[in-house]
């Protein structure tokens, strides 16, 4: 490697001592207490549970701690270093991608993976990096995730992509498991890529098609379907946004992706098969879909890029239903003049609420100023001065918003003003301080849609009095003042009333609320969301505010846009005080939002115990289910949350109750890797051998996910090995199905049979045959799986393999002794399969292996017959070059060019002419069926009009009724075949 990049990796190499239990660090620290510049400390990480298993080692949760409590974690990544030699692959490659943006970290937007350092032994290499309690966002695909938070996902993923491009990487292998959560719904969500293993810097030469990254989002140009092969950044970038193309279209489905194999890739780019929008129109706008359409492009150059992908208009417009993004307000580009810059400004994350008609302002938190509502959810600022200022939400379009995170020269200059550059004198007062540069100031809109502007006006700190119950005139002259101040004139001409409304619920100021009560406020306003004052209120926790609301009739059950309550919002911010007001008030604890979910679904969701709990004090019901079917305990396994999971179950929450798929919540901690709760269900006799709908139990869908520690344990707690799901399929075939090496090793370590058949007689070899998994396929092998074992329709795994066009997995089998002559029940070898199929590269193959290219099918059709019946010229053309006979017949008399010219294939009908076919080969005579006697053509071509003439002499024979629906006898004098196509004959 280069010196530069030798030097970057010496700078996170970490000094380390292996231990069985733990592994120490030394590091240095200043001790000038004790008169030393530097005192030597041992940090010791220990190992606390394995996260997850890859191609060449482990992922660990390791954390620190003092006493009895853990004061720091990390994920620690192994890589095995024989594992890695045997593959040829470079693992400083992801070294440096690590180290090279851990060093941009205070330049750029936190949108890429900490790295902390890396250490190693004689076998593995360690990667010391952030670890995610929240996981990746693959654990998120099937769950309820809007068109809004699918939006804030994308945003962080292309922000990581273009510092990533930028800075020369790619990253290659994108894809939810590589995309981890640092928070979620209900906060803004927040994404980081990670795992750089197969990322590839400007100037590696690599071919384009060396790829080691999931098959179902693989580009086109991976598979060969477009001719723009030269490896440029350009095209070495645009694997990426293919793959981001992928990730958004999985994240609007569910998990679907738009292109399940490479086959569907293929017509795709041939124009044979259309975009696959019907899915995405369920979920997203029609900018939406746009967006996704214009990253799912055939060719690498016409892909949105990570920099224009910033400025799409689904990234620019919309407003998010729930919260909006927390970057600062903006100027819309119609009313700035802000041009787009190449390189957009690194974004300031600042706390947020989730109410969207709240007006605009700039508070400085401080302790003995304004009170703030719910918890800051925001991420550090680059500049500490800005993390003392707070961004309420605004009526600011999306794409006003990003007209400014696109303009730097915006945005320090906004930076600089609301640090303030003034030398006001220092004084405190009781209750209040003002000190130098400590200027706010507000952010104004309008609260309409056809206009917005932004105004910048200085903003007086103001220290908030107590406030009695009743309105005294002091107190009320103070909250005018208040209002004022944050840009609410009584007297302005466009003061907005529901502005106001809203900021004074999002901050539970009692005194603002009642004094815009005696102005005429409409108590029962809704914001764009269809959210009131109680829900604004309820979500930030002001349970005087809502109180007041109460008192003064507001429905406690009006629902927003998206069917959510005030009870659901204080669930889903854990405030507990809060809950217990609305339930005194009567609210419904079986009331339903959109999705099905009652308040204890959300707790449920979120891991909130004590709010959990109190719901169930109050009759709220643990069999009550969502849309999905799901329960409470559905929920808590799902994501994993096992106090809340121990306290339904202490409180009768049923393990085998099902949802609409017919999953118990022991499927949903096994679709996710949740072992402890997985264990807890266990313990409390959860049944392993319980079905879905679709036949799967728990280890089907651990063994579908390659969650190998989850999968030990069903084994370890007896699940069968050999239980079939309703196709037949046992943990085994779905491994195999999936390409999980890891977890079929597991299977066949512990018994699982190879020669084990579904409901088509398949094994689990015909299965990763017909996937194209070639490591999981020689694994069986080595075990011994039987190669020339068939279905019930007579096919073997070399079959299955020439059907898909999958040359390394025939090869494999090829050199495993397959038999290249073994036929299925039609009498048809791999070579038949391949010809029926087009699929010339497997057939070439087979021909090298000697495959005998007469040899006849039950029907006495060879190679060449299937080729020329299906109108494969390419294959036909390939046959014939390796001496293929041109007069052999099938059974009922027919040559080739019989069958090519039945179905019409004009192409073949040429390549087999001009190879010399006979025009007057007859086909064998039999007894006439039905009285069916016709005339079989004697064909000569008239080199005057080009055309295929029947002379005026016939020769009598059968015809069979195939042959004579594809001919046109016209005259018994005269007669022209006609065939489907036009090109030969001139009527």
């Amino acid at each position: 490697m280069a010196s530069a990049a030798s030097d970057l990796l010496a700078h996170f190499k970490l000094e380390a001592e292996i231990f069985p239990t733990y592994t120490s660090h030394i590091l240095y620290r200043d001790d000038h207490a004790h008169g030393r510049r530097k005192e030597k400390v041992e940090k010791r990480w220990y190992k606390d549970k394995v996260l997850g298993h890859g191609s060449f080692g482990e992922v660990c949760l390791e954390v620190c701690r003092q006493g009895d409590n853990i004061v720091d974690t990390r994920a620690v990544k192994k890589i095995e270093k024989a594992k890695m030699r045997s593959w040829e692959v470079d693992y400083e490659r992801e070294l440096l991608a690590l180290a090279k943006f851990s060093k941009l970290q205070d330049k750029e937007e936190d949108v890429l993976v900490k790295f902390f350092g890396y250490f190693e032994n004689a076998d593995a290499v360690f990667l010391a990096m952030e670890y995610f309690s929240s996981g990746d966002l693959a654990q998120y695909l099937e769950g309820p995730l809007s068109e809004p938070e699918i939006k804030q996902i994308t945003r962080d993923v292309v922000e990581g992509l273009r510092i990533m491009h930028a800075e020369g990487f790619a990253h290659r292998d994108l894809k939810p498991n590589n995309i981890f959560v640092v928070k979620k719904f209900p906060e803004s969500w927040w994404v980081k890529i990670g795992d750089f293993g197969m990322a590839k810097r400007d100037g590696e030469h690599t071919d384009l098609r060396t790829w080691g990254g999931t098959p179902n989002y693989q580009a086109p140009e991976f598979n060969g379907f477009v001719e723009e092969l030269e490896e440029t950044s350009i095209h070495t970038n645009a694997v990426d946004m293919w793959l981001l193309g992928c990730v958004v279209y999985s994240l609007a489905t569910k998990g679907a992706v738009p292109f399940p194999t490479p086959l569907a890739v293929n017509k795709f780019c041939n124009g044979k098969l259309p975009f696959p929008d019907k899915a995405l129109s369920m979920k997203l706008t029609n900018s939406g879909i746009q967006f996704v359409k214009d990253l799912l492009v055939r060719l690498p150059s016409e892909r949105l890029t990570a920099e224009t992908a910033q400025h799409a208009p689904w990234l620019q417009k919309g407003h998010e239903s729930f919260q909006s993004p927390s970057h600062p307000t903006a100027l819309s580009q119609q009313h700035s003049g802000i041009a787009k810059l190449p390189h957009p400004a690194p974004i300031d994350r600042m706390a947020t609420n989730s109410t969207q008609d709240a007006a605009p302002f700039l508070l400085p938190i401080h302790p003995k100023t304004f009170a703030t509502g719910g918890n800051s959810t925001a991420r550090p600022s680059k500049d500490p001065k800005l993390d003392q200022l707070r961004v309420e939400p605004t009526n600011v379009s999306s794409e006003s918003l990003d007209a400014w995170r696109r303009s730097p020269k915006s945005y320090h200059a906004m930076e600089e003003n609301l640090i303030g550059k003034d030398n006001e004198k220092e004084r405190s007062e009781e209750g209040g301080e003002e000190r130098d540069g400590d200027r706010v100031f507000e952010l104004s809109t309008h609260n309409t849609r056809d206009h917005e502007r932004l105004s910048i006006t200085p903003l007086r700190r103001t220290v908030l009095p107590p406030i009695s119950v009743s309105l005294q005139e002091a107190e009320r002259g103070e909250a005018t003042r208040l209002l004022r101040d944050a840009g609410f004139d009584f007297d302005a001409p466009n003061y907005s009333p529901k502005s106001a409304w809203f900021w004074a619920a999002k901050h539970g100021y009692k005194a603002v609320t009642l004094l815009l009560l005696e102005k005429g406020a409409d108590i029962e306003v809704k914001d764009n969301d269809g959210n009131t004052a109680l829900h604004c209120a309820a979500c930030n926790g002001h349970e005087a505010v809502a109180r007041l609301f109460l008192e003064k009739g507001v429905d406690i059950e009006v629902k927003g846009n998206n069917g959510r309550t005030a009870l659901h919002l204080a669930a889903f911010d854990d405030h507990e005080a809060m809950a217990r007001l609305l339930l005194e008030k009567r609210a419904g604890l079986e009331v339903k939002n959109n999705d099905g979910w009652t308040a204890l679904h959300v707790a449920a969701r979120n891991d909130h115990d004590a709010v959990a709990r109190l719901f169930l004090e109050k009759g709220a019901g643990l069999e009550v289910k969502n849309n999905d079917g799901w329960t409470a305990l559905h929920v808590a396994a799902w994501n994993g949350h096992e106090a809340v999971a121990r306290l339904f179950l202490e409180k009768g929450a049923g393990l085998e109750v099902k949802d609409n798929d017919g999953w118990t919540a022991l499927h949903a901690a096994a679709r996710n890797d949740h072992e402890a709760v997985a264990r807890l269900f266990l313990e409390k006799e959860a049944g392993l051998e319980v079905k879905n709908n679709d036949g799967w139990t728990a280890l089907h869908v651990a063994g579908r996910n390659d969650h190998e520690v989850v999968a030990r344990l069903f084994l370890e707690k007896g699940a069968g090995l050999e239980v079939k799901d309703s196709d037949g399929w046992t943990a085994l075939h779905v491994a195999a199905r999936n390409d999980h090496e890891a977890v079929a090793r597991l299977f066949l370590e512990k018994g699982a049979g190879l020669e084990v058949k579904d409901n088509d007689g398949w094994t689990a070899l015909h299965v990763a045959a017909r996937n194209d998994h070639e490591a999981v396929a020689r694994l069986f092998l080595e075990k011994g799986a039987d190669i020339e074992a068939k279905g019930n329709d007579g096919w073997t795994a070399l079959h299955v393999a020439a059907r898909n066009d999958h040359e390394a997995v025939a090869r494999l089998f090829l050199e495993k002794g397959a038999g290249l002559e073994v036929k299925n029940n039609d009498g048809w070898t791999a070579l038949h399969v391949a010809a029926r199929n087009d699929h010339e590269a497997v057939a070439r193959l087979f021909l090298e292996k000697e495959a005998d290219i007469e040899v006849k099918d039950n029907d006495g059709r060879a190679a060449l017959h299937i080729a020329a019946c299906n109108g494969h010229e390419a294959v036909a053309r390939l046959f014939l070059e390796k001496g293929a006979g041109l007069e052999v017949k099938a059974n009922d008399g027919w040559t080739a060019l019989h069958f090519a010219a039945s179905n019409g294939h004009e192409a073949v009908i040429c390549l087999l002419l001009d190879k010399g076919a006979d025009i007057r080969a007859r086909n064998t005579p039999e007894k006439p069926s039905s009285g069916a006697l016709e005339h079989i053509p004697k064909l000569t071509t008239s080199p005057t009009h080009s055309i295929y003439e029947i002379q005026h002499s016939a020769i009598t024979a059968h015809v069979s009724s195939s042959l004579h629906k594809s001919f046109n006898i016209c005259s018994t004098h005269s007669l022209r075949l006609q065939f489907p196509f036009k090109r030969f004959w001139n009527f």
